[in-house]
């Protein structure tokens, strides 16, 4: 009665295993927003919440947790900072560039000699006037009224002392001679003070030209003598003639006195030449600019700027040696725009970065998508390796078991005298071999939980940690083969070819602005604006001489209702706040400049070299585009004819398996009765484990086919949402397991 309860086990087991095969679960659509499988990359969990996993929950992980997924998520967002990178040059622009120089350098030759020569010319006034003062007195002495000789160290010029050979007037030179020179204003020459309003004409006080041939006493004596013999009554008008020659002479003597100590009190005051000068400058530069996408520019400038130049170790009142120059302060706003008129109006070469730079962040996402599909599709082969690992234990196991019911079968037989004792050592032997088999299969299995575990990015520390497989092989369905039709879908729908339509794309963005650089250059800029350049009056040493007396003769400016005189600014230091104000307040003057640049380069090796290098690019990205379009129609055309052959080797392994059961179990009531041999009955066996063997790598091969399919049709993870930066990824395990 034994062997009938074997056989209903055997058979059990048989149909169990058919229907593992046969009889899928109803599966679960996994969906997963797109931003977490985008999300940086953390610490992976360190195990499953469970001990088996289903294919769902295996691709859920993989989604959240792929090592290969996070770096290419890497990767886009690179692409996305190379974006950003591009759109910076349209970003608007503000500069403040405050900056402050302080040049100590020695005094430039021209300048050294300038004051040496104006030191030479006070002392030669003070020198001459000193003679003419004593020639003036002299005749004031013997009551002459002739003017006397001028000194021949006094140079006229219609009776004015000649200074204007000390004047320096910069037009007309360029930046180098002013360098050489050591100036950047123009200087006017010192003249000795005297007093205000006061104007001397040397034409009054001495002559250049020889004495006259009648002088003026000869004249009154002979109005005299014209008086006495008409008596006309002139005697008194005559005497108060006689007295003024003496009277203008005596008022020249004080003038020519008053010069030669004024110019003696200048020339102490200028002291010793300085050997070195010092400049202080302070600018203030606040700009904006805006680069457009159509090439053009705009930019707004804004300077404040002041300069204060002195010789070191010298005041800054000229009169006591200082700088001929007073602090300026120096206020600008312009306004300019930049036209590009050559290389296609410049939007084709100014915006080529940023084209080129959006298509490549867009064919990175799409590649991204298409990377999640293959590692969806990897970690669908992992999985159904490890299934494929736990039932190839299991049919082992199973095996094992009928080794074992054989060899007990058979020790009945030797009992009973029916079967020889050695024919037990081969049941021992092929026991024996299905042990070593399941040592090996469990060996594989371990590795095909890891290989899981690895794939969908857990943290395997002991062996507990790598999940087995919840689910088992789906039953074989109907699958779609009409070749034409997926390829069809699979040019609509795959992620990698729009990646790399987007690569092309960028390449001839990239290449149209390489042409265009190539091309010459043509420019035009407008620019216009205000300026106003502020002197500030010159600092005075002495503090009597700050603040001079205000009078309607003084020459200072006087309000144009009132005509009351206007006082003197204070002046300021080049870091006065006042003074720039003063600088902002007061009139600008208005500028305007148009420009044209052009610019050819001769040869233009650089940009046709840029440009041949961007073509080729463009070039082989089309290839690629193409040669990937040409692969996956081959592809999908092979795995259809894959699969197909695959379903029909399946369904004869099926068969072959139930025919081997059937086998099995007929050979083993034949030898409990004796009607068949030892021998036979294992051969059955090893036939009917092999069968199994097959059936499930048949089976893998046929599911992993059909997955490998709907990846290469672009249909294995699809994208709700796709159009949006983000979407959400789903996955359908239909088809492939079940439970």
């Amino acid at each position: 009665m034994a062997a009938p309860a074997a056989l209903i086990g055997w058979r059990a087991a048989c149909a169990a295993a058919c229907l593992g095969f046969a009889i899928p679960a109803a599966a679960q659509v996994v969906r997963v927003p797109e931003a977490e499988t985008l999300a940086a990359a953390q610490e992976a969990p360190a195990r499953s919440t469970q001990a088996t996993i289903g294919l769902s929950d295996a691709v859920a992980l993989a989604l959240r947790h792929n090592p290969a997924l996070k770096e290419q998520a890497e990767s886009l967002r690179a692409a996305t900072g190379r974006l950003q990178q591009a759109r910076g040059p349209f970003d608007p622009t503000l500069r403040v560039l405050p900056s402050a120089t302080f040049d100590l350098k020695e005094m430039a030759p021209f300048l050294k000699a300038r004051e040496i020569s104006k030191r030479e010319t006070i002392r030669i006034i003070a020198d001459n006037f000193t003679i003419l003062t004593q020639a003036l007195r002299e005749m004031i002495d013997v009551t002459s009224t002739t003017p006397p000789r001028c000194p021949s160290g006094l140079q006229l010029s219609n009776g004015q002392i000649d200074l204007t050979r000390d004047n320096l007037d910069l037009s007309g030179r360029d930046a180098t001679e002013r360098a050489l020179l050591g100036v950047d204003t123009a200087l006017q020459s010192v003249v000795v003070e005297l007093a205000d309003g006061l104007s001397i004409n040397l034409a009054d006080i001495c002559r250049s030209e020889p004495r006259e041939l009648i002088s003026p006493e000869l004249l009154v004596g002979t109005f005299r003598r014209i008086d006495q013999s008409g008596g006309l009554g002139l005697e008194g008008i005559l005497q108060s003639v006689a007295q003024i020659p003496r009277e203008t002479r005596i008022l020249q003597e004080e003038i020519t006195r008053t010069v030669a100590q004024r110019a003696r009190l200048a020339l102490d005051r200028l002291g010793p030449v300085a050997e070195d000068e010092l400049t202080r400058n302070i600018t203030i530069d606040v700009s904006l600019s805006k680069l457009f996408r159509g090439g053009f520019q705009v930019s707004g400038d804004y300077q404040l700027q002041s300069q204060e130049q002195n010789f070191v170790g010298k005041p800054l009142d000229p009169t006591f040696g200082g700088f001929d120059t007073p602090p300026q302060f120096y206020s600008s706003a312009a306004g300019t725009l930049t036209v590009p008129l050559g290389r296609g109006r410049g939007s084709a070469a100014t915006a080529a970065s940023e084209r080129a730079a959006r298509r490549i962040v867009e064919g990175e996402r799409e590649q991204f998508r298409h990377d999640v599909s293959e590692e969806v599709f990897r970690t669908v082969l992992a999985y159904l390796n490890l299934v494929a690992a736990q039932q190839t234990v299991e049919q082992l196991e199973a095996s094992a078991g009928r080794q074992q019911r054989i060899l007990e079968l058979s020790e009945a037989r030797v009992k009973a005298g029916d079967l020889a004792q050695a024919d037990l050592a081969r049941v021992r032997a092929s026991a024996a071999g299905t042990d070593g088999s399941l040592a090996q299969a469990r060996a594989a299995l371990v590795s095909a939980r890891i290989a899981l575990a690895e794939q969908i990015g857990l943290r395997v520390e002991s062996l507990g940690d790598a999940p087995l497989a919840a689910d088992a092989f789906a039953a074989v369905q109907a699958a779609d083969t009409d070749a034409d039709a997926l390829i069809a879908r699979a040019l609509s729908a795959r992620h990698d070819l729009r990646a790399a339509s987007s690569r092309r794309d960028a390449a001839a963005a990239l290449a149209a602005g390489a042409r265009a650089n190539a091309r010459p250059r043509l420019d035009l800029t407008l620019t216009g604006g205000i300026f106003n350049l502020e002197d500030s009056p010159f600092f005075k040493f002495l503090p009597d001489e700050r603040l001079p007396i205000i009078s309607a003769t003084s020459g200072i400016p006087t309000t144009p209702v009132t005509g009351t005189p206007v006082p003197p600014l204070d002046p300021v230091r080049y870091y006065s706040p006042v003074g720039y104000g003063r600088a902002i307040a007061n009139r600008h003057t208005p500028f305007a400049t148009v420009a044209i640049t052009f610019e050819l380069p001769f040869g233009n090796h650089t940009a046709r070299g840029r440009a041949a290098q961007a073509e080729a690019t463009h070039t082989s990205s089309a290839i690629q585009s193409e040669d990937l379009r040409r692969s996956i129609g081959e592809n999908v055309v092979e795995l259809t004819q894959s699969l197909r052959r695959a379903a029909t080797s399946l369904t004869e392994w099926d068969a072959a398996v139930a025919r081997g059961g059937e086998t099995l179990d007929g050979r083993l009531r034949m030898f409990q009765t004796g009607d068949t041999t030892l021998i036979d009955v294992l051969l059955t066996e090893d036939s009917l484990t092999g069968d199994y063997l097959q059936q499930i790598r048949q089976r893998q091969a046929y599911l992993s086919a059909l997955a490998r399919l709907r990846l290469e049709v672009g249909d294995l993870v699809t994208v709700d949402g796709a159009g949006a930066p983000t979407g959400t990824l789903q996955f359908d395990p239909s088809g492939l397991t079940g439970r």
